[in-house]
């Protein structure tokens, strides 16, 4: 591990093991390898969280041109483009 990484304050630290993990279990999904402990039984909530995730998406999606049109300042448009799109990634 590099000096940089042994230096962040904790709390960086665990925001950036909380993301990477995150990415995992993003691609663990879209490949259909849960991670299931041998002789334990998988509980399905798929079906529960899926409409409310849709609109939660649809919207965070839909924001993401009001802001451009909203917003008249280049810097914060940036700013705000980049943080909806990784919003829309971490959903």
């Amino acid at each position: 591990m590099s000096d940089v990484l042994r230096r962040l304050p904790g709390w960086v630290w665990h925001a950036l093991v909380v993301e990477v993990a995150m990415y995992r279990n993003l691609l663990r999904w879209a490949f259909r390898r849960p991670s299931v402990p041998a002789g334990s039984e998988p509980v399905g909530y798929a079906q529960a969280v899926t409409p409310v995730m849709s609109l939660w998406i649809f919207a965070s999606v839909a924001e993401l041109p009001l802001i451009h049109v909203l917003i008249p300042w280049e810097g914060v448009r940036i700013a705000a483009l980049v943080l909806g799109v990784w919003t829309v990634v971490w959903m």
